[in-house]
């Protein structure tokens, strides 16, 4: 994430960014470093930093957050094509002051924009998906969740749900991992489609209510299934 894309976010100084990101370094609530990529930007080779990436400390966790070599191996961006399309933090930043952010989801969309590797940005969420987290090796499981809880959340244009999409993965795959529920995961992409179908019947209906919530709905049907329940009581065992 270029820290250009959240002082255009956040729509505060850059002093002030740079200030409260060194306090919550300081308390052990994130840790980051420049991101650098090769690439030949205006005739010139070399290595270029190419944004920032940062760790954050889980509630439920008390460790330090810390960087690993694969976060710093895993290609975030293409540098040179970014410039050619003019998707730049600098250009963000110059376009956010001619005409600012609105709402939650758009603010969400755009975060999302810099943050995922363009794999992820063109390949829509699919069940599959879900599955593949128990096939995964568990260094690679804490991504995984994290761009999947990201992805259901733009898709559902749900920024608040964030955490809970991620509360919700974590925990079904415990279940699975440890014989609590054969099929956790499953079910889960079962209610995502639910969602998504509903989502869709509200975009066709006369009346545009819409679904406010579908994080409420996704618990709803989770909880019908009695899913929920055994996730919340089950123990917070490492699977990552």
């Amino acid at each position: 994430m270029p820290n250009d894309a959240l002082i255009a976010v956040l729509g505060i100084p850059s002093a002030s960014l740079y200030r409260a990101l060194g306090e919550l370094t300081e308390k052990g609530l994130i840790t980051r470093a420049a991101w650098r990529t090769a690439a030949t930007l205006r005739g010139k080779s070399g290595v270029y930093a190419a944004g920032t990436l940062y760790a954050v400390r889980l509630p439920h966790r008390t460790r330090r957050p810390r960087l690993d070599a694969e976060d710093f191996a895993h290609p975030w961006r293409d540098l040179e094509g970014d410039v050619e399309r003019g998707r730049t933090a600098w250009r963000a930043l110059r376009e956010s002051k001619e005409k600012p952010l609105k709402g939650d989801a758009e603010v969400l969309e755009f975060l999302l924009d810099f943050s995922l590797s363009p794999p992820r940005q063109k390949t829509p969420l699919g069940i599959d998906s879900l599955t593949a987290l128990l096939r995964a090796k568990p260094a690679d499981r804490r991504r995984q969740v994290e761009e999947l809880a990201l992805g259901l959340a733009k898709e559902f244009k749900d920024p608040g749900s964030v955490r809970f999409y991620a509360w919700v993965l974590w925990n079904a795959l415990r279940a699975e991992i440890y014989g609590m529920w054969e099929g956790a995961l499953a079910l889960v992409a079962w209610a995502i489609n639910r969602v998504r179908e509903a989502l869709a019947a509200s975009l066709m209906s006369s009346r545009k209510e819409g679904i406010r919530r579908p994080g409420a709905l996704l618990a709803h049907l989770l909880n019908q299934q009695g899913l929920l329940p055994l996730l919340r009581q089950a123990p917070q065992w490492r699977v990552a």
